[in-house]
């Protein structure tokens, strides 16, 4: 890939993830489960941070615009994001999100979430963001459905972008649904699609949502890889055989390779396959990286 040097505006959902290994020696006498016994942990950026982390370690200048907090877990967090110029909008109650993935034996047992939804102070990011939209060569907007990103917010930033011909990418949740039209890309995985547009097969929803927001739908399809909608006719990215051990954090994998190819001037179809195999290397352990 061509290294050069783009400086990108996120903003989205921060979340810390946390795995933490336990071993299970006997079941329990008092009921039918067993006892498990922490052996390890290890924390890792999630969600809008993934996705920033990611862009960074490829050698793009990310200034990430979200909610983090001012408690222990916030501590964590900040800790995995030094790299990275992070605009913190979060008021002063507010607790860090996070998500706790158990794995018991090196099998992904439970998951236990820890969330605020809270709104932040829209003003001063919309005022930040407003002087410095120059500078940027993209804007990507990863909605976890966590309360940073309202329909407010993200229109005034959408219509910045827009005055200043700024490149834009959103990874949508399917319980915002903003006026995605305009927007350069648009990445749902294959069951938010279909929930977004109605449609059930994937030529149709790749249609839909091309001809409704006027945009390039690009559609994470899980171990079949990715598609997106060119001429008029399904391209797909090739699939790359792995073993899958857990898929948390693979659509922040995908959608941060995705961008960086495409702001790097590759093709459409290039950049899908480009981050469909560097996806699918990311689901054969448990967290995010092995660095």
């Amino acid at each position: 890939m061509n290294h050069k040097k783009i400086k990108v505006a996120v903003f989205g959902d921060s979340i810390l993830d946390l795995f933490s290994y336990h071993i299970s020696p006997r079941q329990s006498p008092e009921a039918s489960v067993p006892i498990i016994i922490k052996e390890k942990e290890e924390y890792f950026a999630g969600g809008a941070a993934l996705l920033s982390t990611k862009l960074s370690e490829l050698g793009t200048s990310v200034d990430l615009f979200t909610q983090i907090g001012k408690d222990l877990n916030s501590k964590i967090l900040k800790s995995k994001l030094k790299n990275l110029n992070v605009f913190d909008y979060s008021k002063s109650n507010y607790k860090t999100t996070i998500k706790e993935r158990i794995i018991v034996e090196n099998k992904y047992y439970l998951r236990k979430d820890n969330e605020e939804i809270q709104s932040p102070f829209r003003k001063s990011i919309i005022d930040t963001f407003k002087k410095k939209a120059s500078r940027y060569d993209a804007v990507i907007f990863s909605d976890y459905a966590k309360g940073f990103l309202d329909k407010n917010l993200f229109n005034n930033i959408k219509a910045i972008c827009q005055t200043n011909n700024l490149l834009t990418f959103i990874d949508p949740s399917i319980k915002n649904k903003f006026d995605f039209k305009d927007i350069n890309y648009f990445k749902p995985n294959f069951e938010e699609a279909v929930k977004l547009s109605e449609r059930k097969t994937l030529k149709e929803i790749l249609n839909y949502l091309s001809s409704a927001y006027n945009t390039i739908p690009v559609i994470t399809l899980g171990e079949s890889g990715s598609a997106s909608i060119e001429n008029n006719k399904v391209i797909y990215s090739s699939k790359y055989k792995t073993k899958t051990v857990d898929t948390s954090g693979s659509g922040d994998i995908f959608f941060a390779y995705f961008v960086y190819s495409i702001l790097n001037n590759k093709s459409l179809l290039q950049s899908l396959n480009y981050s469909s195999k560097e996806a699918s290397k990311h689901v054969k352990f448990f967290g995010f990286s092995k660095n």
